[in-house]
């Protein structure tokens, strides 16, 4: 039986303003994992092992848990990162919307559970990671950089579509594949 490391995300689109933080980021001298532009997603529900045969099921539940959810638009502003200032780890952007990410997060935590899924403890957090932190190298430069850009706005965009990834760990990066996607439909349109 065949396996895939899955995730439930929206895909990001490269905006001009967050692939400019990437680049003036990368010039920190901070020892960081960039994310690739083409990679940028909002994470809804890590999966893990997942099997093939677990697929259509999964869309299934994603339908479900969007039927009701029109294409709705997020913000993206400002700069945090995790854990905290002091032992960073992960650099992220933040979201804000109608509650609408958090309430597919919340549907989705609950629906696949009974697909043998882990429920997630800790609450959403709508974010998505720009870099992961590899060592305390130029800490101070990256405080300032990520205390510039705590309130920056990055401009916004419209959901349209949730999707199944598979990330595929290399050496060079993961990569992350479409396995199937949900479209929210705009019911006054129809």
């Amino acid at each position: 039986m065949s396996t895939f490391r899955g995730f439930v995300a929206i895909d990001i689109p490269p905006l001009p303003s967050i692939v400019n933080v990437l680049d003036t980021l990368n010039k920190t001298g901070a020892n960081l994992k960039l994310i690739e532009p083409e990679n940028l997603h909002i994470t809804l529900k890590f999966l893990g092992d997942t099997q093939d045969t677990q697929i259509q099921k999964i869309h299934n539940v994603l339908e479900t848990c969007v039927q009701d959810i029109l294409p709705f638009t997020i913000h993206l502003r400002g700069l945090g990162v995790f854990p905290n200032n002091n032992y960073m780890k992960v650099i992220w952007t933040g979201i804000q919307d109608d509650n609408q990410l958090s309430l597919i997060s919340k549907s989705l935590n609950q629906l696949m559970k009974p697909l043998g899924f882990k429920t997630e403890k800790r609450p959403f957090q709508p974010h998505f990671t720009l870099a992961r932190v590899r060592t305390a190298k130029n800490k101070a430069a990256l405080q300032n950089f990520i205390l510039n850009y705590a309130d920056d706005d990055f401009g916004n965009f419209t959901v349209n579509t949730i999707e199944i990834k598979k990330s595929q760990l290399t050496s060079s990066g993961p990569i992350y594949t479409t396995v199937t996607s949900v479209i929210l439909k705009d019911r006054e349109k129809e």
